[in-house]
């Protein structure tokens, strides 16, 4: 999975990558990981050098990242300049640009779901016409916003986009008060994987449209499903356990009862 990460060359998956793993080990100290982090001081540090030399690898010239190799290709997508400058951050600033003007015309309710690719025509048609922005994006038109948060307003108005909002707050809430209160190690690490394949899609939708791809939403409402799903399950547990804690006390209590009763017979013989 790391090398088909590698070789997509998508500075998306990158950064969705890196905060992901950043908002994972947040949850891992959330959860009560410095135990672990002191007793397996020596893997992590060991985790750390690799990642300093694979950095390094990266940064300074050296055989495997001279010109037209994956190491030289790497460096050049996640250079600083790529996310400023680059054609393809330029193409996506006049894609946004259009997008808005299509939000100011529907911004409560949106044009509907799937109606991007068809409504966005005329505004483009408008956006390229004007000066050299026909430049920016020279080849056909665009068919995605190449940003989902901005094509759910469109398509969806600021209700549908705040609702996903809303979903991903309490998805997010649900699963950090979990991880809180769990003791079982494997199902926290769990959850917290699952969580953070969430943040990784969420961050590269804000440069891509992950969500419009069959694969990746399977798998995004998949993990969803899979948390919720899990928690729920130890909820339920938590709640039989406490159910039959109190049945245990009430049938306790009515043997006393019962028994209660026969005591003044004991007494007068």
């Amino acid at each position: 999975m790391g090398t088909t990460l590698i070789v997509t060359f998508t500075r998306g998956s990158y950064l969705g990558f890196a905060i992901a793993l950043i908002f994972m080990v947040f949850l891992f100290l959330l959860s009560g990981g410095k135990g672990i982090i002191k007793k397996n001081k020596k893997i992590i540090l060991l985790l750390l050098t690799a990642v300093i030399i694979a950095t390094l690898l990266l940064i300074i010239p050296n055989p495997l990242n001279k010109p037209d190799t994956v190491f030289s290709k790497i460096k050049e997508r996640i250079a600083i300049s790529q996310f400023t400058q680059g054609q393809s951050i330029i193409r996506r600033f006049a894609i946004w640009k259009f997008t808005t003007s299509m939000i100011k015309d529907r911004p409560l309710l949106g044009s509907g779901l799937g109606t991007f690719k068809y409504n966005s025509l005329r505004y483009q048609a408008v956006f390229f016409e004007q000066g050299e922005n026909r430049s920016l994006y020279p080849y056909g038109f665009a068919s995605k916003a190449h940003n989902e948060y901005l094509q759910f307003w469109v398509e969806m108005g600021i209700i549908g986009l705040a609702i996903f909002i809303w979903l991903m707050i309490a998805y997010f809430n649900y699963g950090i008060r979990y991880l809180k209160r769990e003791n079982n190690k494997q199902k926290k690490g769990v959850v917290i994987g699952l969580m953070g394949a969430i943040v990784a899609v969420l961050v590269d939708g804000m440069f891509g449209f992950p969500l419009h791809l069959p694969a990746t939403i399977t798998l995004f409402w998949l993990a969803l499903a899979l948390t919720v799903v899990m928690i729920k399950r130890e909820a339920d547990a938590g709640e039989i356990n406490i159910a039959e804690k109190d049945t245990n006390k009430k049938i306790k209590r009515e043997k006393e009862n019962k028994i209660s009763k026969f005591k003044p017979i004991l007494y007068l013989m």
